[in-house]
This record gives C-alpha cells, structure tokens and sequence, in this order.
C-alpha cells in the first residue's frame, strides 16, 4: 500500500465515526471532467487553458494555433497536451513512468533540453499536462522543434517512448531584452531525481499527517458533537407545546431519548453516559451504567417538560462537564471527565491507526536506509568501478586497435606484394611482346624533346641543333612550397603553393608562362602565372581521402615541365555548442563533439593551464568535459584535438571559449570576450562578440577604444554584444572594452591585402557606412566624418530595438528603417545645376517584409509641382528631369547597389548632349540622353528621405559626389565597397582584364578570361549587310582553353557580309566569311545586346 493510500484509509476509517453527526464528504477522489491527479508532478491550479495540443495514435503533435510565445516571457505562456493514456497496453501515466519534453532551440537540431511537465491528469483513456515556457526557451527568437518523452520501467526492462519531433512552437522577439538568463541542462535525470525526492518527502509527511491525525481524535470534540445533537432534539420538541397533551409530551420525551441513547451508545467516549426520564414525576436523571446499581446516579432534575431544557458540554484541562439550563437558568452540572473510552472502541479503532503508523515508520526507516545504502553504492561505482571499466574499455580498444592495425599492415604488404609480382609479371610479358612500349617514351621532332608518361607529355625542351644556331633554348626549374604528401583538414582550404623560374639559353628570364592543374587526371585550372612565388586554392576540387595532383607549366620558349602532389583531405574537427555568453556559479559541462574516424587526444587548456586529456575514437557523437567551479571572473577555455595519419601528426581548429563564473558577493564588472587574438585584412569587417557582466549597474557603461583612442561609448545590457570592426591600416593594434576600472585587451592583425584599390574620395559629398557603429552608442546617429554638417535624423517613433543598426546573416552590418518610421539626411541631392561637373549618387539596400509593392522608401522630390529629383520603389527606380526620366528595374528581398552617374554638359556648345547613365553591381544599365533643355536641379531643394509604411529599408552604405565620375573611378568603387574582404578580392580579380598599359585589348581579355572565346575581325569597314561583301578582311578566334587548332585559328584575305533579320540592336549577328565571292562559306553567330 502507497503512502498516500494509507493516508486514505485513515482518514476514511476517522470520518467513518463521525458520518452520523456531518454531512460533508471527507475526500472526493477524481477532478474535472472525470479526470484524476497523478502523483509524483508539480501540480499548479492557477495554469488552466482549454486549447489543448493534440497527440495522435501515430505519435504526431498537433499544435494549437492560438500558443504565442515572445522573448524574455518566464513562466507565463502555459500549453495544455492531451495524448493517450495507453500505447500497446503500458499505462504512460503509470507510477514507474516519467513525462517530460525535449526542445531544440534549431529546426536542423541544435542541442537538446528536456523540461518537466505540470499539472498531470488522466482519466480511462488519456493524459493531460501541461508545458509551462521558462526563460531558457523565450531567451532568442526564432522556431523551435519539439518532442514529448516517457521514460521509466516496465517490469525489469527499461522503457523509453517518443512522440515524432514535429510539435514545433516559435518565439517572437520582443521590443526589449532583460537581464542574462542561466539555462539549466540537467534534462530527464533533474526530473527523475525530482520524483525520487518527493517519494521520500510524501512517506515522511504522511507518516507524520497520520500520527497527527490519531493525535486528533479526542473525547472532548466527540462529546461536544453528542451534546449538539442532544440539544437540536430537544429543541425539536419545543414546537408540540402548544398542541399535544401531557401524555402524549411524555410519549415524545420517552421517544427522543431513544435515540439520544443510540448516539450516545455508538460513541465509545461515552458509552457508559445514561439518560433516564420519569413521565409521572417529571425528573429527568443521568447515570453512569459501569457502576454498581444505587451508586450510579451522576445527577437529576425535576422539570414539567423539557421545552426550556438545554444542554451544553464543556471540555477544561481533559476533563468534559455537561451543564443542564432551564431556559436561562442554570440547573446543575456533570462532570464525565473520567468516563474512559471502552476497550472494544480503542481496539477496533485506534490501535489499527497506531499499527498502520508503525509499520509505515518501519517502511520509511527500510526506505531511508535503501537510499542511504544506494547512493553509497552509486559513490563507491562512480569512484571505483566506472574508472576501472573506463580503463579496461580503453586499454581493450588499444589492443584492438594494434591487432587491427598489425593485421591490415600484413594484408597490406602481402597484397603489395601479390601486385608487385603481378605488375612485374605483366611489364615482362609486355616487354616481351613489344620492347618499345614502357611506362615513358620520348619523341625528338624539330630539335624539341619530348619526355611522355603514359602517353602525357611531362617535359619538353629544345636541344640547340649543331653549328651553333640560332635556336632559342630555356631551362625550367619548379620547386614545392607545399610538401608533396601534404594533409588538409576538410572543411579547410586546400592552398598549394610553388615557385618557379625559366631562363633562356642566354640567361634571360622568359617570362610569364602557363599553368595547368590536373586532378586524378582531370584539367581544372589553366591560368597565366609570373615566375617566382605562386600559389593556388583547389579546395573545390579535392574530395576526401587520396588526391593526385600534377602542375604542367609551359614556358614562353615552349619549354614544359611538370610536378606532382598527393593530397591527404582528412575529415577531422570538433565542434561545440556551448554558449559562453551565459553566467555561471557552480561547476559547468562543457560540451563538444569531435570528427574522425581515428583513434584522437582532445586537449583543454584553461587559462594557459592544460588539464587532463581525453583519448577517444567517438565520431560524431556529442561528449562531455566537467569544468570544476572557477573563481569570480572570466576564464579563458582551448579546446583541440591531435592525431596522427600517415605517421604525421594533424591538428584541429581551436574552439576558444570565455566562460564567465559569477560569485554574487564579488561586486567586480566581468568582461567576456573569446576573440582575444585574431588576423584579418584590410577593409575586412570582423564581427567581435562579447558580453559585459556589471554587478552593480544593468545597463552597464562600456567604452571601446582602438590603440588608445575611444570610438565607442555604449550602455549594454548583460547579453551579448557586437563590436563590428574593420580596418584599412595595416599593422597591429590594440583593441580594448573597458567597464569601469576592468579592460579587457584585444590583439588584431591587420593584414595588408595584395591588391591596389582604394575607394573615390575626390569631390565627396558625404559617406554613410554603418559598420562599426551600435544602437547602445551615447552618439548613434550618423554624421559625416569630412562634412560633420551633414547628418542624419530618424523619427520619434524609430524602432531602435528591431531597427537601426543590425548584423546579417553573412555578417554584415547595416542600417534598418523598420516599416512606418523614418531617417533623414540633410544633403539636397538636386540643390546644385550637375550641367557644369556633373554628380554621382550611390547606395547598397535591400527591402525586405514587403506588403506593397509599389510603395516608395527612399524620395528627394519635392512635395511640391516641381517633380524633379530621384524616387526609388521596391521594383524599380526613377531620375526625373523637367522633360524625361530614367527607369531602372531591381528586385525585392536581393542586396542591390544601385547608382547613377550625371556627366557634366558642355553649356558652350550648340545642341550638345549628354547622358545620364544608371548602373548595377559596377555594370552600366539604361542611359538617358540629355541637353541644355533638361533641368536637372529643385527650385526648392530637399534632403534624402528613407523609409516606407510597407516594407523594411536596409541600407548597407551610401555616397554622394558633386562632379560625375569615370568609369574608371565606378569600377574603383565598386571593388572598395565590397562588404567584406573575400568579395573585394573576387570583384579585383575578375576585373584584372587590362594590358600593362591599362588598355584593354583583345589579347589582355583572352588572357584573363581563358574560357572567353575572342574574335578579332580586321576590315576596311563593317557592315550588316548580307549583300555588301568586304574585301581584305581578316579574322582570329583566340579560345585560351580551347583546341589549340580547331579552337585557334585566323583567316586571312577574305570577304566579310551581314546576315541579320533583325535590327542590330537586337543582337543576333551573323558574319560570313569566304575566300571568294559565291564560294563556300563559314557563318558565325554572335549573340548579345548591343
């Protein structure tokens, strides 16, 4: 019997006495709806919501709709379940199950937390509990998965039951974040320890109610019921005073003491207690029946009736005194307070409630004692046993291991040598079958030598012919930078680096020459390459495991030479969900997870201090390292992985990790910070996180400061926060977050990118760039750095929370103007007359939660009939002259930079014109043509106006200029303002088209773009027409990676003719080319706008 059955049995078995004298039920047993509490959950009644989620026989959740959760909400979004009570005959509201929920903060799965259920309840056919939100689900916005588990035992077997991870909720981001918030991750085990504790808790307490409850059952409450009784039937006769006569009063009487004798004869206290009434002489006598006859009378009144009688009991110091009152006079008193209860009622009653109390003392004793004696036992495993297993397992892995590796070694050298006897065996029978076909073979044609392997030319050369000719020779020399058995961790970029030089037979150097990679025989790179140091990125390329790799470089002399590689790509990392940018106090699990299927050693290192190792050949399981409790502060945590493959040793990326341990009676500020030490390149934005822990003020005051020089001055909650940091000096630096009298130093390296590019800065107006900048700064509103006059405002209601200045997803900052509020910068973009120099406007946005499509968010027209000036919709922009306007189309949802060149009008000359020229991504799209007719100036200039009520802005960077630019200077810009420094790089590389004059030409773009077919046409004149042949014509096709013949060739003397069906400027044109006219003839097509 449960400790909570033996409280029912007891308090049934005391209410059972006294059901006669009260009319109130002493326990009800099922709730709601015919529903029943289930032990061993929290139960709180104040959680009740009828919009439950559902559970379905084939274990799929159902979310209600109506369940909205927004971030910093704890313990106030409560969701109601109901599931099945039964799944193939095991009761999952059973005693030995426990119910919990499992979420992961990602839908791709991040790691999991398990919470524990509330307010559980069943009936015959289901469960219903409920999921109450705490603040380590609401800590971040964004989708959330769950699943509903019951884990317990069934018999001997361990049980375990899971519903599909479909249940998905998601929490909204709230306008404001409040302080940090610690989540706890002890999952099923907090839950089940829970329950243990309770168990022992509610034995205690019953125990302890059921001793009370004994102690409770008194002859003085007893009595004091009788008494009430005795006096409410008394009372009852009064009412036949007026109608009966005498003998029938008596009757009555003698028929009320009947029952009053019953009551007072069912009650053990006072089973002695006798009323006795005489109908003739009217007196009425108490007696106590366990006394001889004669010495029984305790007391007795003569009365005429009994309407004015009344009875009252007192009890005083344990002694009972009934008091007998004619109407208000006191007649006499009894004492019963020596009236013992009988041995029939304590035997049948009390002694079964002091056996029940003893044997469940006994039980709780034997109970205590189990769990002393197991934890002991758990302790003494933990020490001993578990270490030891953990030993074995190892040591039997190791052994394995070698056997393994002794045995694969044997197989491995006798297959080498089965395949050597089996390739020696063949080479012979080919050699004897034809001498000259071996592995290499030569070829010696026009004084060149040729030097093949498997038909492939590895090296050509020329030999100087004798009489000392006049034949140019070279001799080449290629060097490894990177070993030839290098090893590349996946995931990693796989660079190759060499040098290499090439001399003539005079001691000149021969130039550039060409490069071509094979990869396990396949081309994927031909490039022109300079002598000396040279390097290339083949990370796309490589596939995990063994990579054959050949460099062929061919001279300008035509001297070719090639080298090899074997690449090891090794699936080898760890990784890490651990967030340090929560506050700890007690001692913290560190969890990781490593890759690699190879026996490994994970390192930790903790503020510079290594602690032990662990030895593992898990791959892809998550693992757990105990951190013990640290002291106030925070702590800087290494965490790598070493291996060996083909006897060299390997070494993972470095999980950095800045655990902050709080101690609540150190009132010092902690500054958290993992980015202690890191390189980066110029113009590169470097996204710094950290979080500041002041313990005596939230929000905190935080300065940043570069080499000394502050450039921030925040107030930061205790969340984390983003130093977005980018450079165009070169060198080291200094990087400091101080809060109060704590500084915490960051090292950076700015790296000098091996490109020569910098922004336009002649003739610029203003800059707008976001990055670096926070919504926390004391001065968040922008103002120009060269023009301090020009600045920006924003809107009473600006969403400084949701908007301003925000981070992507690649990284990137920029600023947001959230739907319905507004920023302003005060430059009239169209205050001045361009005609005379010229302008320029560029900006880099995107539009994003569009809800009209044609909504406008950024406009400097006048409000005014004057509609000149720039208007930028969603789906395309407008420049509007007095006479004309220029239309260009973008897309929503994309990262545009759209910009517009005015070029200066030369005023002096008659009927001259010139364009306005629109462009995307530094490539020109529409032009306008314009002349001295068009005005392009406001009468009355306004300033830049951002932001709409349907959708929201992101401005990555904007820039004006007060005279037009080339497109030289667009390009420039175009390369400068990539946001981060990989792109920059990319967008210089692909525009590297020009000549070492910076002209470009035919041969400079088919030495650029060796995938460009080139056609070069030399003519008197060219036409369109198919009837106009044009004598004396030539023409080339250059194809770097093409056929050297079939794709390179020239005509010389020719005739050239149209053949076109459409207008040119649709494109399609045909060339026809012939030796003679009317002979046969080649026809090339060449598509494309014109």
């Amino acid at each position: 019997m449960s400790f909570k059955d033996s409280k029912k049995k007891i308090l049934s078995t005391m209410n059972s006495e006294v059901m006669t004298l009260a009319s109130e039920d002493a326990f009800a047993v099922y709730v709601d709806d015919g529903y029943e509490s289930v032990e061993g959950y929290t139960q709180y009644s104040q959680y009740t919501d009828d919009k439950y989620s559902m559970v379905d026989t084939n274990k799929n959740i159902t979310m209600d709709s109506s369940q909205i959760n927004i971030t910093q909400e704890k313990n106030s979004q409560y969701i109601p379940f109901q599931m099945p009570r039964y799944y193939d005959g095991i009761d999952l509201s059973a005693r030995e199950m426990t119910i919990s929920i499992r979420c992961s903060d990602k839908l791709t799965g991040g790691t999991p937390h398990e919470y524990n259920v509330i307010n559980v309840k069943r009936n015959s056919s289901y469960i219903r509990f409920g999921w109450l939100i705490d603040e380590s689900v609401t800590i971040k916005p964004g989708d959330y998965i769950f699943e509903i588990r019951v884990v317990g035992q069934v018999g001997d077997l361990k049980y375990a039951w899971t519903t599909r991870p479909n249940g998905k909720i998601n929490v909204m981001q709230g306008i404001d974040q409040d302080d940090f918030v610690e989540v706890s991750d002890r999952g099923w085990m907090t839950s089940f320890e829970a329950r243990i504790i309770e168990y022992v808790n509610n034995a205690q307490s019953y125990a302890q109610e059921a001793a009370n409850s004994a102690a409770k059952i008194n002859v003085d409450s007893i009595a004091s019921d009788v008494i009430s009784k005795v006096n409410d039937n008394f009372i009852n006769t009064t009412s036949l005073k007026n109608y009966y006569t005498k003998t029938q009063t008596d009757t009555k009487i003698s028929d009320s003491l009947k029952p009053i004798n019953t009551a007072i004869n069912s009650i053990s206290s006072l089973s002695h207690l006798k009323a006795e009434y005489d109908n003739k002489s009217g007196k009425l006598t108490l007696k106590d029946t366990s006394k001889a006859a004669g010495k029984d009378e305790l007391s007795s009144v003569t009365i005429n009736g009994l309407a004015n009688l009344s009875v009252t009991y007192t009890a005083v110091d344990g002694a009972g005194q009934l008091t007998f009152m004619n109407g208000s006079a006191k007649m006499f008193d009894v004492n019963i307070g020596s009236i013992n209860p009988s041995t029939e009622w304590v035997t049948a009653n009390i002694t079964p409630i002091n056996n029940s109390i003893q044997s469940i003392q006994e039980h709780q004793t034997e109970d205590e004692q189990k769990i002393t004696d197991l934890t002991s036992s758990l302790n003494e495993v933990k020490k001993t046993e578990i270490p030891q297993i953990k030993e074995d397992v190892s040591q039997a892995t190791n052994s394995v291991a070698n056997m393994k590796q002794t045995v694969d070694g044997n197989k491995e050298a006798v297959d080498s040598l089965g395949t050597n006897f089996d390739t020696l065996e063949g080479r012979v029978k080919k050699l004897e079958e034809n001498p000259a076909s071996t592995k290499y073979d030569v070829d010696y044609t026009d004084n060149i030598f040729y030097w093949k392997e498997n038909g492939e030319t590895i090296k050509i050369f020329t030999i100087q012919g004798g009489g000392g000719g006049g034949t140019t020779t070279s001799t080449m020399t290629i060097e490894r930078i990177t070993p030839a058995d290098a090893i590349f961790l996946l995931g990693n970029k796989a660079v190759i680096e060499y040098t290499w030089s090439s001399v003539d037979n005079v001691g000149d150097s021969t130039g550039i020459g060409t490069a071509v990679w094979k990869i396990d025989n396949t081309t994927v790179s031909t490039l022109t390459v300079g002598q000396g140091k040279n390097s290339i990125d083949l990370t796309e390329f490589l596939k995990a495991g063994t990579n054959s790799i050949r460099l062929s470089i061919t001279d300008s002399v035509g001297t070719l030479s090639t080298k090899t590689w074997t690449i090891t790509i090794v699936d080898f990392k760890l990784e890490s969900t651990f967030d340090d940018t929560l506050f700890y106090s007690d001692e913290v699990s560190f969890r990781y997870t490593p890759y690699g299927n190879i026996n490994k050693t994970v390192h930790f290192i903790l503020d510079g201090n290594e602690l032990d190792s662990v030895n593992t050949s898990a791959s892809g399981r998550q693992l757990s390292y105990v951190l013990t409790k640290q002291s106030h502060g925070a702590h800087l945590l290494k965490v790598y992985m070493t291996a060996t493959v083909n006897n060299q040793d390997i070494q993972s990326e470095t999980i950095i990790k800045d655990i902050i341990w709080v101690n609540p009676d150190d009132r010092t500020p902690i500054i958290g910070c993992s980015m202690q030490e890191f390189t980066t390149q110029q113009y590169h934005a470097t996204n710094i996180p950290y979080v500041v822990y002041d313990p005596d003020h939230n929000p905190a005051t935080v300065k940043l400061a570069v080499d000394g020089n502050t450039v921030s001055t925040l107030s930061v909650k205790r969340t984390v926060q983003t130093w977005s940091y980018k450079s165009s000096d070169v060198g080291n630096h200094d990087l400091t977050i101080s809060c109060r009298k704590v500084t915490k130093i960051l090292k950076a390296n700015i790296e000098k990118l091996d490109i020569d590019v910098e922004p336009v800065t002649a003739n610029l107006e203003f800059d707008f760039n976001p990055t670096g900048y926070s919504n926390s700064d004391e001065n968040r509103l922008w103002k120009d750095k060269t023009h301090t006059n020009i600045a920006m405002t924003v809107s009473d209601n600006f969403d400084w929370s949701n908007g301003g200045y925000q981070i992507d997803s690649d990284g990137n900052q920029y600023f947001c103007v959230k739907a319905g509020t507004r920023a302003k910068i005060n430059y009239n973009l169209f205050g001045t007359d361009p005609k005379q120099t010229g302008s320029e406007f560029k900006i880099v946005f995107k539009t994003t939660n569009v809800r009209n499509a044609s909504t406008t968010f950024l406009s400097c027209i006048p409000a005014m009939d004057d509609k000149v000036g720039l208007e930028m919709n969603v789906h395309e922009a407008n420049i509007y002259s007095s006479t004309s306007s220029l239309y260009f189309p973008y897309s929503e949802e994309d990262i545009i930079e759209y910009e517009f060149n005015i070029n200066a009008l030369d005023t002096k000359t008659e009927g001259a014109t010139s364009i306005v020229m629109t462009y995307e991504d530094g490539v020109g799209g529409r032009p306008m043509i314009y002349n001295d007719v068009h005005r392009l100036y406001q009468y009355t200039p306004v300033p830049i106006t951002i932001g709409s009520d349907d959708c929201d802005v992101h401005v990555y960077r904007m820039k004006a200029y007060s005279a037009s630019l080339t497109d030289t200077d667009i390009l420039s810009n175009f390369i400068a303002d990539a946001r981060d420094s990989d792109d920059m790089i990319a967008r210089y590389e692909r525009n590297q088209i020009y000549d070492e004059n910076n002209s470009l030409t035919p041969d400079s773009v088919a030495k650029a773009c060796p995938d460009l077919r080139i056609i070069k046409i030399e003519a008197p004149h060219f036409t369109n027409d198919k009837k106009d042949f044009v004598k004396d014509t030539s023409m080339q096709c250059i194809y770097t990676n093409g056929d050297p013949v079939l794709d390179n060739w020239k005509f010389t003397n020719c005739y050239h003719a149209g053949r076109t069906s459409l207008p040119l400027i649709y494109g399609n044109i045909y060339i026809r080319i012939a030796k003679e006219i009317g002979k046969a003839e080649m026809l090339i097509r060449m598509e494309g706008y014109i």
